[in-house]
């Protein structure tokens, strides 16, 4: 609808107010110099104009007061439940934890959901996820339904398998192998120049500190059994959420439970997100943008002798 609603100088008041220099990170990665990519970023970023200040936003922590049952219909076959809780945001002191949890529930072929949705033929796919977005979180139970599964089954399952948590919790073992398959992941995602260069704009971003892959790994590599059942206990255990019903066109009566809740917006007012006045400052530039730069000479790369030891 968003979309739908737009008009072509919505989206250039969009452009204006966000894609400024002093709301971006570059990076670069290679045989450089720091010398070399300082002057090809005066160069090529210099003559570009700040944007409007872009202010760090803040949001209150939502608050359900009661569970939420929402539906829409698609063009689909299998229908589709989602149970979602609200957490924390990304870099959030709960984060690892609950990133660990949502893997002993419903990461992989060892995890709750799938033993009690797909081994048991009920679902076609079963998984439960930790997102950690700028602003919020959520913890979410998913469940691709086969066709024979009602998705009111499929909740009952759900709140079936946070207590069969809740009751036997998690191992020493379990924890231990998701902190060294993740410790892997981070590892490995630096083997190539994009993953390097991808992790530090990352950070840069959104903690103003690109260096921050130790701390994450130092927050992985202290997780405990406790920490675990800890905001299991703080974030969903006993907790409302909101459950999401998707369902083939037609066929409404499969919803988990009927919809108690519709967004309001009769008392809504949009920010001021500073779209008022905005003007477009073309860069004075001293080449040609339209031309992309040539290459320049190939590097001279120093290959180490190979040899044999028998």
């Amino acid at each position: 609808k968003d979309l739908d609603n737009s008009n072509v100088n919505d989206l250039k008041n969009f452009f204006l107010r966000w894609y400024g220099p002093n709301n971006a990170t570059l990076t670069v990665g290679g045989d450089v110099t720091a010398a070399q990519v300082l002057k090809y970023a005066e160069k090529y970023f210099g003559p570009i104009k700040r944007g409007p200040a872009v202010p760090v936003q803040k949001l209150p922590e939502p608050v359900l007061t009661a569970d939420r049952y929402v539906s829409y219909e698609d063009n689909i076959r299998f229908p589709m439940l989602q149970m979602v809780f609200p957490t924390v945001p990304h870099g959030h002191p709960d984060e690892a934890a609950l990133d660990a949890l949502a893997d002993v529930i419903g990461g992989g072929k060892t995890s709750l959901l799938y033993k009690n949705l797909v081994k048991t033929q009920k679902a076609v796919q079963a998984q439960a996820y930790q997102r950690n977005s700028e602003l919020s979180g959520e913890f979410a139970m998913v469940s691709l339904n086969a066709p024979t599964t009602r998705l009111d089954s499929a909740e009952v399952i759900f709140r079936k398998t946070l207590a069969e948590f809740a009751k036997n919790g998690v191992t020493d073992a379990q924890v231990a192998q998701y902190k060294a398959s993740t410790e892997a992941q981070l590892i490995n995602g630096l083997a190539s120049v994009q993953g390097k260069v991808s992790q530090l704009a990352a950070n840069q971003t959104f903690f103003g500190n690109p260096n921050r892959l130790p701390t994450d790994l130092k927050e992985l590599r202290a997780l405990t059994k406790a920490d675990l059942q800890r905001v299991f206990a703080k974030y969903i255990q006993g907790k409302h959420a909101v459950i999401l019903s998707v369902v083939p066109k037609g066929k409404t009566e499969e919803v988990a439970a009927k919809d108690n809740y519709t967004a309001s917006t009769a008392n809504y007012k949009a920010p001021n997100y500073g779209y008022d006045g905005l003007k477009y400052v073309k860069a004075v530039d001293t080449f040609d943008r339209s031309k992309q730069p040539g290459a320049g000479a190939n590097p001279v790369v120093k290959v180490p002798a190979i040899w044999q030891d028998k």
